[in-house]
């Protein structure tokens, strides 16, 4: 125990050291450094989401258009004949599509199997982050409380379902908030002394697996939120908790379309980005 003290009162000397030593103008250029990054790495990552989905839509609109096109050409050549062969069709379709997605999965395992232990060590790391970040952010197993239902300590129950606290809106603020810290611990790296607490190696370390899943953290983030607001729309119901904090009265339908709207988004965000770091 006298070892573990002596390390805290080190650690302790040496954080009011660092601090002592930076300067107000220092402090003041970590601070808007990080927060210039982490607005810029906000917005790249959300313009290359958008590409990508936007690129995803236009090539499924392509595949679609050239499948109907040869669907009706073949009605109208021979109708009966076209109706006698739907369902072969539709049976090889699922079979390819079974096929293709077995095939998918081995490669995906023989790849892991190829990994060093470093390496599967890693992506196991990571797969464990992002669980604990959906599961964190968006209230546990049940998805009841997490960061959407904070409302209700900050305002009470009065102000649960608040515009702020569950929509995209909260997502966005999270993201950021998540971003500025990371990039103040890497500007804080630059400060730690050569010679130091053992408790400095821990956070080193910590700052490094931070660094190395930021963008898959952040997808938790999102994930989190998007499945938190897709329960909460209710879908299979008449009735939803309505927002608080919209000016102009809504049915039940258009407040289960605003959840549904803003959870859709959320899984669309939730696509990691890797952004250069600058």
């Amino acid at each position: 125990m006298e070892g573990y003290y002596i390390e805290a009162k080190r650690f302790s000397e040496e954080a009011k050291l660092i601090m002592s030593r930076l300067s107000k103008n220092e402090l003041l250029q970590i601070i808007a450094g990080s927060f210039t990054k982490s607005l810029d790495a906000l917005i790249t990552s959300k313009i290359i989401t958008l590409k990508k989905f936007s690129s995803f839509l236009y090539n499924t609109g392509v595949i679609m258009k050239d499948f109907f096109t040869r669907e009706f050409a073949s009605a109208r050549t021979n109708f009966k004949g076209y109706l006698r062969g739907v369902t072969p069709r539709i049976m090889d379709a699922t079979l390819e599509n079974f096929c293709y997605g077995k095939t998918y999965i081995n490669n995906k395992i023989k790849e892991f199997n190829q990994l060093d232990f470093t390496q599967k060590k890693d992506l196991l790391i990571s797969g464990l982050l992002w669980t604990g970040m959906v599961f964190l952010v968006g209230g546990g197993p049940d998805f009841e409380g997490g960061a959407p239902d904070l409302d209700i300590k900050m305002g009470g129950i009065g102000n649960h379902r608040s515009v702020f606290f569950h929509t995209i809106l909260l997502a966005f603020s999270l993201e950021f908030t998540f971003r500025f810290v990371v990039n103040l611990l890497r500007c804080g790296r630059n400060y730690l002394p050569q010679r130091r607490s053992v408790i400095w190696n821990g956070i080193d370390r910590l700052i490094k697996e931070l660094d190395r899943n930021e963008s898959i953290m952040i997808s938790g983030i999102w994930v989190g939120i998007a499945i938190h607001l897709f329960k909460d729309a209710n879908i299979f119901a008449d009735r939803v908790k309505p927002y608080v904090g919209i000016p102009k009265e809504l049915s039940m339908q258009s407040h289960q379309n605003i959840f549904v709207t803003n959870s859709f988004l959320s899984f669309i965000f939730s696509n990691p980005t890797s952004v250069r770091k600058i």
